[in-house]
């Protein structure tokens, strides 16, 4: 009986919504309490059914971090480019996630574009019917492609690579609108 309302909820249209309570939990480090003690535990119910689980792709999608930290990248010059290029190399091939929380901090309105770009992959993942087989876990770009069935691996990319271009087409629209704090100032105790 909970097998089935597990799998109702997977493949209902109400499952890219999670993505509103996903990224702002993410921002305030809660991501290992989502990964391990929600998702997890749901996706290995799952995959006595299916062999796989889309569960383990909510929390633990990488786009919308990238398409995020791609925008700074894009926006920013100096030290603080330099800074958002080492982070996105960390958060992407690395699969720290907590690494890109302080830029989302520094701007909040910045979780809008993650929440979006969430919800897009979400929706790509469930339309092509991905899941991977097991907690990608850090949830770096190899280990999730790893970890995808040899069937999936194209949709679970692209459903990240949707979410990423998302994420930074409105990461691009948020950063350009909020005002710049200069370089010095943002290296400055007091201010």
């Amino acid at each position: 009986q909970w097998n089935e309302y597990i799998l109702q909820i997977a493949y209902s249209g109400w499952l890219p919504i999670s993505a509103a309570i996903i990224e702002p939990a993410k921002v305030l480090f809660l991501n290992n309490v989502m990964s391990y003690g929600i998702f997890g535990p749901l996706g290995i119910s799952q995959i006595k059914d299916l062999s796989k689980s889309v569960y383990f792709l909510l929390e633990s999608n990488p786009g919308p971090g990238m398409g995020m930290l791609l925008a700074y990248i894009i926006r920013l010059r100096g030290k603080r480019r330099r800074n958002a290029t080492s982070t996105l190399a960390i958060h992407s091939l690395g699969g720290i996630q907590e690494v890109y929380f302080p830029f989302v901090l520094m701007r909040p309105q910045l979780l809008i574009p993650l929440i979006a770009g969430n919800m897009a992959g979400i929706g790509v993942f469930q339309f092509f019917n991905a899941g991977l087989v097991s907690i990608p876990s850090p949830a770096s770009l190899f280990l999730i492609v790893g970890l995808a069935p040899p069937g999936d691996t194209l949709y679970v990319l692209l459903g990240i690579a949707v979410s990423a271009a998302l994420s930074l087409a409105l990461s691009l629209l948020v950063i350009k609108a909020s005002p710049e704090i200069p370089e010095k100032a943002v290296e400055n105790r007091e201010h």
